[in-house]
């Protein structure tokens, strides 16, 4: 994701995000539970008052950011992509863990002193529960292939998403830590399910 704001923003940086916050609290726009859960890990984080403005979806939030009814927004980057390259919404940070190929200059959450701070959405392939293992392993096999694949690597480069493989173990590993680590933001912001 990527922390956006309009051109006519005071805000240039994440540290005036912050101060700005702090001082006096900012409205961020959120039309699903991914950038509600960004915004709110961000404000955990870093003390930064910020306040959600619920959407339907994140179009009608965008919509509102650029003109000027909400202050922030923590959108997906196939949703910003367009809009930082045409100069609509500039980008202050991307929430991923290293930099995104489609904004190589601008820098992480992290890199700028909010340690710790990542989230990226990510996609899985599962099989029923007794699958047996040599299918599993077999079909593992067969999605590590295809992702490779020029085809794949098109698709993933047009909705600006990296490629992340792992095994059925690792998957696992992955996922109960993915787990643990939003249970305790959601937690936190007290977000009921809806």
């Amino acid at each position: 994701m990527v922390i956006v704001v309009p051109p006519s923003s005071p805000i240039k940086s994440v540290p005036e995000l912050i101060a700005r916050a702090r001082a006096k609290a900012l409205n961020y726009g959120a039309g699903n539970s991914s950038s509600r859960v960004a915004a709110e890990m961000f404000k955990q984080m870093t003390g930064a008052g910020l306040v959600f403005v619920p959407y339907k979806g994140n179009p009608q939030a965008i919509t509102d950011l650029l003109g000027g009814q909400i202050d922030v927004m923590f959108a997906d980057t196939a949703t910003a992509l367009p809009l930082v390259q045409s100069g609509k919404l500039i980008a202050l940070a991307y929430t991923g863990e290293r930099r995104s190929p489609a904004f190589p200059t601008v820098p992480t959450v992290d890199e700028l002193g909010i340690k710790g701070y990542e989230l990226s959405y990510w996609v899985a392939v599962y099989a029923p529960q007794g699958t047996p293992a040599e299918v599993v392993r077999r079909l593992n096999e067969m999605f590590l292939s295809a992702v490779q694949s020029d085809v794949v690597s098109s698709v993933f480069a047009r909705a600006v998403l990296d490629k992340f493989t792992s095994t059925p173990e690792g998957l696992a590993q992955f996922q109960r830590a993915e787990s643990e680590k939003w249970s305790r933001v959601i937690k936190a912001a007290g977000i009921e399910p809806e």
